[in-house]
C-alpha cells in the first residue's frame, strides 16, 4: 500500500490574460488528435486514457502495481511553428490545462523540444493537486497554468521546429498517477509589472503560517489576498501595501484550509497579474485535557491525527479485522467498542509505523494520567512491537511505554500509564508506533482503543492483574500499582457476573491467595486500591481466570470418548506448535488409515499428526492422579505407530512423581507389532513418588521429504492396581560365552524365586528342557552348546501365586575357539561365516561378494586373491 500524506497542496495558477500587444498564439489542442503521439516505455495496464482517441491523458501508476517499476510516458505535441510569434513581440508561451495529480514519489512535467540541441528541455513542474482517486475517473479537474517560457533568445531553427509535451516519470516506484484535459498554448507581450511566482509557506502552525514568493522583476511591494479555500478573488481578505517577503500571516483559525494569492506591486498604479492559489493547511489547536479519543470516526482518521509521513502502510480504523484477537475473535470489549485503530500485521513489513495525536493542553491537570485500551494477539506467531512516545513541550521521549507481548485471555486490556517522570513545558503530544519485526509471521494486528488524558487520582487505580498459581480450589490474584496503597478490596464471580453483585474480600496482600473456589470452573475478578479512609481507587476489571481440576483418583482410566474434543482436564503443552488431535479415522494412522488390532474401547483415540508443521515436543498431558490408595500401580495404554516408507517419529512418555518430570520414563522410535494396536504395561517402581502424578505424551516429527506418514496415536490410558504377582519385564542376557549366559529381567512386584524355561531357539512353553526354579537374578545358564540359538521365558515365583510366562528372549552362544592354522575364504554364497559378527556399534554393515562397484578401479582390479570368489567390504 502507498501512504501520502501532505499538509500543503501546491497550486499555481494565472488567473487572467497578460496584457500584451496580440496574443500571436492561441492554439488548443483539442484532443483526440491523431497528429500528437504517444511516447516511452510504460506497462500498457496504466495507460488509462489516450490523447490521440480520447479528450484526456492519463496514467494509472496504482493499476500498473509494482510489477513494472520505471514507468515513463508521454504526450507530445506535433511541431508548432513560433516564427510568428516571435516576430510579434509576443515572447512569453504557456500551456494551461485542467487536470488531477496525486502525487508520491513521482513527477508531471511541461517539455519544450531543443531544435538545435535535438533534445527535451524542462520546462514547468505540474503540482500535486490530489488526496484521493478523482484522477483514476478524471474528476473535479483543476485549472492549471504553466509558468512562462521565454523565447526571445530561441533561434530561428528553434523557434520554426518547437514542439512541446506533457510528461510523467513514476522515479522507479509504485505511485497513483494523474489525469489531464486538453491543453491550450498561447502566448502574451513581457507585463510592465512581473508577476510573482514559487508561492511557498513556512513556520506553519495553528494560528499563524509564514507566506513567501519569488519577485521575478523589481518591485519590493506586495498584495496579499487569502480567504479559506476556494474563494474567489476580490471577494477574500486584503493585505495591500506588504514590504516583507516572506509575510507572517496570523489571527486565522487552526485545522482549516487557507488559499492565498500574490501580486507585485510596481507603484503608480501598475500591479502584476494576481498568481495563485497557493493552498495550506493549519495545524490543529490543542485539544483541552481531560480529553478521550474512541476513534468513533466511520472508518476515518480522526480530525487532527496525523499518519507519519514516513509510514509505508497506514493505521487503519475499522470495527473487525481478519487477525485482531485469535483470528478476529475478541473476548471483551474496550469502553467505547465500536471502532479502533490497527495495524496490519501483514505484508509488507514496515517498521516504524506511526500515529500521531493532536497536541494536547494538560495546563488544568495537575497530574496527568495516559490510559488505553490495547489488544494483542500472535496466534502462536511471534508479535509486532509496540511503543508510545510522549512530547513534553520540548522533546519527545521515546518508549515511554512499550510491549511485546500477548494481551492476557484474548481480551481488551486497559493500559494506565503514570506520567509523573515527564517535566511538561507545554502541550503534550502522543505518538504510537508498530514495529513490525516479527520476520514472515502476519498474525499480531496489534489494535488500540479510547486514548484517554486525564488527573491521576490520589488513589490510583491498579493495573496489570494477573492470576497465577492456580488449582482446583485456589489462585493466587495479582496486580501493579502507581501508589503506595497495601490494601484492596476484591470482587470476584463466575465468569460475566455483574459487578456488585459478586462476592468480596479485603486483600492485605498482593498476591493475594483467594481459596474456596469450584474446580473447573471460569472466575472474573475486579480489584480497587483503598488508600486511605474515603480515599478509593476506581474500579479496574475484570480479569478471567479458569480454575484447575482437582485430582483424579485411581484406578482412573481415559478412553477418549469425548466427541473429537480434548477430554476434562487434560491439556495441551503449552510451547505445542500443533495441538494433538482426537479422531475416529485420521490419514495415517496405522497403514494409511486402516487400523489393525483394537483398542479396548475403540472409536476415538488421541494423535498427532506427522505432517507440516513437522514440529517438536508436542505434548499431551493428563489430570493429576492420585494412587494413593493403589499397592502397585500399573499403568497401560495403547500405542499405535506405522511409518510405512518413511521414518518413525520419537514418542515418548514422561512422569511426575509429585516433584520433578521424569523424562523419557517410556520411549520408542519403531513401528507397533505389524504396525497395529499394542498394550503397553508399565509400574512405578523405579520412581519415588511424593505426591499426586501427571503423565506427559509427547511426539517429535522428524521432517524432510517423505517423512509423513507415522501419525502415531494412543488410547486407553488405565492406571490401575498392578497384579499380586506382576510379570517380570526387560529380559536380558550378557557374558554369553560358548558353553554359558548370564540371563537377567526387572522384578516389579517382591518375588525373590523365578522359574525358567531355556532350550533351543524355537522351542514352545513346556516342549523344551525341564522348568528351573531359581533364586538369583542374574542366572547363569551354563551346560550350553557352542554357536547355538536359545530361547528363554521367566516368570515370577510368588509362593501361593505365579506371574505370567515373559518370553522368549533369544541369543547365540559364541563358537569354540578355532584350531590354528585356521583361514577364512569368505566362501559362504554372500552371507556372514559362521562364528564372524558384525559390530553391534555399527552404523552399516560388511558386504560379502564377488564384486563391488568401487572395489579397485570402479570394480575393476589387477590380480586375485588366494582363493578368488567372495571377498568382504564395506561400501
Amino acid at each position: 500500500m502507498k501512504i501520502s500524506t501532505f499538509l500543503v497542496a501546491l497550486m499555481a495558477i494565472v488567473l487572467t490574460t497578460f496584457t500584451s500587444n496580440a496574443q500571436t498564439l492561441n492554439q488548443p489542442a483539442n484532443w483526440p488528435d491523431t497528429l500528437w503521439a504517444i511516447t516511452g516505455t510504460y506497462n500498457l495496464a496504466g495507460f488509462a486514457s489516450d490523447p490521440t482517441t480520447t479528450a484526456n491523458f492519463s496514467y494509472d501508476d496504482d493499476v500498473a502495481g509494482n510489477v513494472s517499476l520505471a514507468d515513463d510516458i508521454s504526450a507530445e505535441s506535433p511541431v508548432i511553428d513560433l516564427t510568428a510569434t516571435f516576430n510579434a513581440n509576443d515572447i512569453w508561451v504557456q500551456v494551461t490545462s485542467d487536470y488531477k495529480f496525486r502525487a508520491s514519489n513521482d513527477d508531471l512535467d511541461y517539455e519544450y523540444w531543443d531544435a538545435d540541441a535535438t533534445m527535451w528541455i524542462p520546462w514547468a513542474n505540474i503540482n500535486s493537486n490530489s488526496f484521493n482517486n478523482d484522477y483514476k475517473t478524471c474528476s473535479n479537474l483543476v485549472s492549471n497554468t504553466s509558468s512562462i517560457l521565454d523565447i526571445s533568445g530561441f533561434t530561428a531553427t528553434q523557434l520554426s521546429g518547437f514542439k512541446y509535451r506533457i510528461r510523467y516519470d513514476d522515479l522507479a516506484s509504485w505511485s497513483w498517477g494523474f489525469c489531464m484535459s486538453s491543453p491550450t498554448i498561447f502566448s502574451s507581450g513581457p507585463a510592465s509589472c512581473v508577476t510573482p511566482s514559487a508561492l511557498g509557506i513556512s513556520s506553519l502552525l495553528d494560528t499563524s503560517v509564514t507566506l513567501s514568493w519569488t519577485e521575478n522583476g523589481t518591485a519590493t511591494i506586495w498584495d496579499i489576498e487569502y480567504d479559506t479555500t476556494g474563494f474567489a478573488v476580490g471577494t477574500g481578505n486584503n493585505i495591500d501595501g506588504v514590504t516583507s517577503n516572506p509575510y507572517s500571516l496570523t489571527g486565522i483559525m487552526g485545522n482549516t484550509t487557507y488559499d492565498f494569492y500574490v501580486r507585485s506591486d510596481c507603484g503608480a498604479g501598475d500591479t502584476s497579474l494576481w498568481v495563485g492559489p497557493f493552498s495550506f493547511t493549519t495545524f490543529c489547536s490543542p485539544v483541552v485535557a481531560p480529553w478521550t479519543e474512541d476513534f468513533e470516526n466511520s472508518g476515518n482518521i480522526p480530525d487532527c491525527w496525523l499518519q507519519g509521513g514516513a509510514n509505508q502502510e497506514p493505521w487503519i480504523f475499522d470495527t473487525v479485522a481478519a487477525h485482531i484477537g485469535n483470528f478476529g475473535v475478541v473476548n471483551s470489549s474496550s469502553a467505547s467498542g465500536g471502532y479502533f485503530a490497527y495495524v496490519d500485521d501483514s505484508q509488507p513489513h514496515n517498521s516504524n509505523t506511526l500515529l500521531v495525536s493532536p497536541r494536547i493542553d494538560i495546563s488544568t491537570l495537575t497530574e496527568p494520567e495516559l490510559a488505553f485500551y490495547v489488544i494483542s494477539n500472535n496466534e502462536g506467531q511471534a508479535n509486532v512491537d509496540f511503543s508510545i512516545d510522549v512530547f513534553d513541550g520540548t522533546i519527545w521521549n521515546l518508549d515511554f511505554y512499550t510491549r511485546n507481548t500477548n494481551t492476557t485471555n484474548n481480551e481488551w486490556e486497559e493500559i494506565v500509564v503514570d506520567l509523573s517522570s515527564i517535566t511538561f513545558t507545554g502541550n503534550m503530544q502522543l505518538r504510537f508506533t508498530v514495529d513490525e519485526n516479527n520476520g514472515g509471521d502476519f498474525a499480531d494486528d496489534l489494535s488500540i482503543d479510547d486514548v484517554t488524558i486525564r488527573e491521576a487520582p490520589s488513589c490510583k487505580v491498579p493495573f496489570a492483574l494477573s492470576a497465577s498459581n492456580i488449582t482446583g480450589v485456589s489462585a493466587d490474584l495479582g496486580w501493579s500499582i502507581l501508589d503506595s496503597a497495601t490494601s484492596w478490596y476484591v470482587e470476584y464471580g463466575p465468569i460475566g457476573f455483574t459487578p456488585d453483585s459478586g462476592t468480596f474480600v479485603v486483600a492485605n496482600s498482593n498476591p493475594y491467595n483467594l481459596s474456596g473456589l469450584m474446580p473447573s470452573t471460569g472466575y472474573d475478578f475486579y480489584v480497587q486500591s483503598i488508600c486511605g479512609t474515603g480515599d478509593s481507587s476506581l474500579w479496574v476489571g475484570p480479569f478471567s481466570f479458569t480454575t484447575g481440576c482437582l485430582s483424579v483418583v485411581a484406578p482412573w482410566n481415559e478412553d477418549f470418548e469425548s466427541g473429537g474434543i480434548i477430554p476434562v482436564c487434560w491439556s495441551q503443552d503449552s510451547l505445542n506448535n500443533e495441538p494433538w488431535l482426537f479422531d475416529t479415522i485420521a490419514g495415517n494412522v496405522g497403514a494409511g488409515g486402516v487400523l489393525s488390532g483394537t483398542t479396548t474401547s475403540g472409536n476415538y483415540f488421541a494423535y498427532v499428526d506427522d505432517s507440516n508443521p513437522n514440529s517438536q515436543n508436542t505434548g499431551l498431558l493428563s489430570p493429576f492422579i492420585d494412587i494413593t490408595g493403589l499397592t502397585l500401580p500399573e499403568l497401560t495404554f495403547y500405542v499405535i505407530s506405522n511409518s510405512g516408507t518413511g521414518d518413525n517419529v520419537d514418542f515418548s512418555l514422561d512422569v511426575w512423581d509429585g516433584a520433578n518430570w521424569n523424562t523419557g520414563f517410556y520411549t520408542r522410535n519403531t513401528n507397533t507389532l505389524n504396525g497395529g494396536w499394542e498394550l503397553i504395561t508399565l509400574y512405578f517402581t523405579g520412581l519415588t513418588i511424593t505426591g499426586d502424578i501427571q503423565l506427559r505424551f509427547t511426539v517429535s516429527e522428524q521432517g524432510g521429504f517423505g517423512n509423513f506418514q507415522d501419525d502415531i496415536a494412543i488410547d486407553d490410558v488405565d492406571i490401575h492396581e498392578g497384579p499380586p504377582c506382576p510379570d517380570p519385564t526387560d529380559l536380558t542376557v550378557t557374558n554369553i560365552t560358548n558353553s554359558s549366559a548370564d540371563l537377567g529381567w526387572l522384578e516389579i512386584g517382591s518375588a525373590t524365586i523365578w522359574d525358567l524355561q531355556i532350550d533351543t531357539s524355537g522351542f514352545g512353553l513346556n516342549t523344551g528342557s525341564a522348568t528351573l526354579t531359581v533364586n538369583s537374578n542374574p542366572y547363569t545358564a551354563s551346560g550350553l552348546m557352542p554357536n547355538t540359538a536359545y530361547d528363554y521365558y521367566v516368570r515370577s515365583n510368588c509362593g501361593t501365586d505365579s506371574s505370567q510366562w515373559v518370553g522368549p528372549f533369544t541369543f547365540t552362544t559364541d563358537c569354540d575357539p578355532l584350531p590354528s592354522p585356521w583361514v577364512e575364504e569368505f566362501e559362504n554364497f554372500g552371507a556372514i561365516p559362521n562364528c564372524w559378527k558384525q559390530g553391534v556399534s555399527n552404523n552399516e554393515s560388511w558386504l560379502f561378494d564377488t564384486t563391488g562397484a568401487h572395489v579397485g578401479n570402479a570394480g575393476v582390479w589387477n590380480g586375485n586373491s588366494r582363493s578368488g570368489g567372495y571377498f568382504a567390504f564395506v561400501d
